[in-house]
């Protein structure tokens, strides 16, 4: 009983990210299963399920990319909160444009099966989960845009502090978006695996 509770206990003190790698790794452990069944036709439900936790995982990994890539845009505009030199504030500023354009390509460049849920066009994945009931992962739009992940460019080139402050917290709420957009498709994933497992 004690044990049990130490487990629940560590189990409470996981980290997102920590929980995403379980889940990872519980989505590879599910797609690298084969069928039960080899001589058998494949349901269309297995294939839709699989196809589906398929997306799912490569969006995992354009979203870790992407957290990546706004945690290296915070380190370079932090470096710019303590620059007194505006030309070496300019120069980060021009660092950072080129990450938001980084992001952008990640995006536009992703797996079809990442674009299927986080694209630009994104519409989702519906799968068949019997004959009669679907389950439908819903796309999450993602751009630096401001309906979106909203990091808008360095327009004043940083020389203006408050410039940078309004960025740092738009950064800041920009990964807080992906952890929103990884737990809600961990949800998904595990909602999915257990009905790939009956």
């Amino acid at each position: 009983m004690i044990g049990k509770k130490r487990q629940d206990s560590a189990a409470a003190l996981k980290t997102p990210e920590q929980e995403a790698e379980d889940v990872m790794r519980s989505l590879a452990r599910a797609l690298n299963n084969p069928l039960k069944s080899t001589e058998k036709p494949v349901p269309r439900q297995s294939q839709d399920l699989r196809h589906t936790l398929r997306a799912i995982e490569a969006s995992f990994y354009l979203l870790d990319q992407l957290r990546d890539v706004i945690v290296e845009a915070c380190h370079l505009v932090l470096r710019a909160n303590v620059i007194e030199d505006l030309a070496g504030r300019a120069l980060l500023a021009e660092q950072y444009d080129e990450l938001r354009n980084s992001i952008e390509r990640l995006i536009a460049g992703a797996e079809e099966e990442a674009s299927a849920l986080l694209g630009p066009t994104a519409e989702g994945i519906t799968a068949s989960l019997n004959a009669t009931s679907t389950y439908t992962v819903f796309p999450t739009r993602l751009s630096v845009s401001d309906d979106s992940i909203d990091l808008p460019p360095p327009i004043e080139g940083f020389a203006d502090t408050a410039e940078v402050a309004r960025i740092l917290g738009k950064l800041d709420k920009a990964l807080d978006t992906l952890d929103q957009v990884s737990a809600s498709y961990m949800k998904d994933a595990q909602y999915l695996m257990t009905k790939l497992g009956q």
